[in-house]
């Protein structure tokens, strides 16, 4: 087998070709010869000409990590002599971006093993749909990261290439679940296109970084020992504290774990694990926690977002225990009626600005959106187990005693007596004080609103005791003040 002939005729052919043009010997237990590189090869794959180690398997270590297994594949595919080589990949440009480059090749084959490739490099432009293929197998289309599929691939490799100590960090974002089963995946959307953005912006240059589950996101930390694996850590939390991305001003913090391999010889899947159990356990400490943090939290964006004045829920909870006391309800279910008071109306928290505070009527399209609070309060106190008590109540305190309500069209004493009450006191509350569309009522004038709809949309027995415990009839300020106390 005879190289190219480098004559006048040859080089001038190949000068006048786009990209570079090879021939590469791969011989039997050696790190093979690359016989003849045309000019351009700086320019179009950023390797400088003339080094000792320069051959074709440096490719190998400039391609895009997501392409590299095709491009192996297809190496192989060539070497064993199944066809000739015909890849694409995407290789790194100095402005921080990358180009596309397409490879054809021809292996041939000799007796004593080696193989000779002839081939040309070219710079192209691929599809758009084509250039998205290898991204999207690699990637999570959400945050940008790369995917479980790639980050167990990296870890497979790396272990058989023993490349010395690695640490591995598991992050689980705490407060996802909560975001998406009360306000919806889109929201939780944001929230993990943020945090990603945090956990990746506390990383090194060159660290790996996946999104491998739901509230999960992982990294490969080449080199790093201990110590800075620990700090890399700390800092990871700190920007959670200090970086604010919640559209509920609610407080999230992030479960950190990590494990180091290489100096003990533990494998990196061990590491992997490890890195697991110790977010673990750290979740386990702040459960108890967050849990509290959010309910705090969700009590202050409430009351920040609620469109009449301040005390309307301490009110609320003074006027229902009274109505709940000669309405027959029983003590032991005071607790959960205050819960109900307070929190009836946190799936506000989720109605945007411009609808909640509307200087007028809302649209039926308005009136719609407004509407969800109620499932979305319910969605909400279920998972805060300390609102899954009034969960269903909250669901249902827009019920009419007629049917006519909402969200689920009850009537009459289907609805929960707690329901009826806080109906009632709500209404009246809301009607003595000012609206973002009308100005307070007089309390003969919302007294004579609850009676216009009594029996339609209030049950009449409560309206009547409640309007004689207002008016006195069965009102005992010492009780009320001591309730609301």
């Amino acid at each position: 087998m005879s190289f190219l002939p480098q004559d006048e005729i040859t080089r001038g052919f190949i000068a006048a070709l786009p990209g570079i043009v090879y021939q590469f010997v791969d011989r039997p237990g050696s790190r093979g010869e690359l016989a003849f590189l045309s000019e351009g090869v700086e320019d179009l794959l950023g390797i400088k000409p003339g080094r000792p180690d320069q051959n074709l398997k440096i490719i190998s270590s400039i391609i895009h990590p997501g392409d590299l297994k095709q491009y192996r594949e297809a190496l192989i595919f060539a070497a064993d002599g199944h066809g000739p080589l015909n890849a694409q990949f995407r290789i790194a440009t100095p402005q921080g971006g990358y180009k596309w480059i397409q490879s054809n090749a021809k292996a041939q084959i000799q007796a004593d093993g080696s193989i000779f490739w002839t081939g040309i490099l070219l710079e192209t432009s691929l599809p758009e749909s084509q250039q998205a293929t290898p991204y999207l197998v690699t990637h999570d289309q959400l945050t940008g990261l790369y995917n479980r599929s790639f980050f167990e691939m990296e870890i497979s490799r790396r272990e058989k290439e023993s490349l010395g100590t690695v640490a591995i960090i598991v992050c689980d974002i705490d407060g996802l679940k909560l975001i998406n089963d009360s306000f919806g995946h889109v929201e939780g959307d944001k929230l993990l296109r943020a945090a990603a953005t945090i956990v990746k912006k506390s990383l090194r240059d060159g660290d790996i970084v996946a999104r491998i589950g739901g509230d999960e996101i992982a990294a490969i930390l080449p080199g790093a020992g201990e110590s800075e694996a620990e700090e890399i850590c700390h800092t990871i939390r700190e920007n959670f504290i200090y970086q604010g991305f919640n559209s509920f001003q609610l407080s999230f913090s992030v479960s950190v774990g990590f494990a180091v391999t290489g100096l003990k010889k533990a494998s990196l899947t061990d590491a992997f694990r490890a890195a697991e159990d110790s977010m673990g356990r750290e979740k386990l400490h702040h459960t108890g926690s967050m849990r509290n943090k959010i309910i705090q939290a969700l009590g202050t964006a409430l009351e920040a977002r609620d469109y009449i004045t301040d005390g309307h829920a301490t009110r609320l909870q003074g006027m229902a225990l009274m109505l709940a006391s000669v309405a027959g309800l029983p003590e032991n279910k005071y607790g959960d009626l205050r819960l109900l008071a307070r929190f009836h109306d946190i799936g506000k928290v989720a109605i945007p600005d411009e609808i909640l505070f509307k200087p007028g009527p809302l649209t039926a399209d308005e009136m719609d959106i407004m509407r969800k609070h109620s499932e979305i309060g319910h969605r909400l106190a279920m998972a805060l187990p300390d609102l899954v008590p009034v969960a269903d109540w909250i669901l249902k305190h827009h019920e009419w005693w007629n049917g006519g309500g909402y969200p689920l069209k009850i009537s009459g004493e289907d609805i929960p007596l707690e329901c009826r009450i806080i109906g009632i006191v709500d209404a009246y509350d809301s009607m003595i004080n000012d609206r973002p569309y009308r100005p307070a009522m007089s309390h003969r004038e919302a007294t004579g609103e609850l009676k216009r709809n009594s029996g339609s949309q209030f049950d009449a027995v409560l309206v009547e005791q409640f309007i004689g415990l207002l008016e006195g009839q069965h009102f005992s300020e010492e009780v009320y003040l001591e309730n609301i106390g």
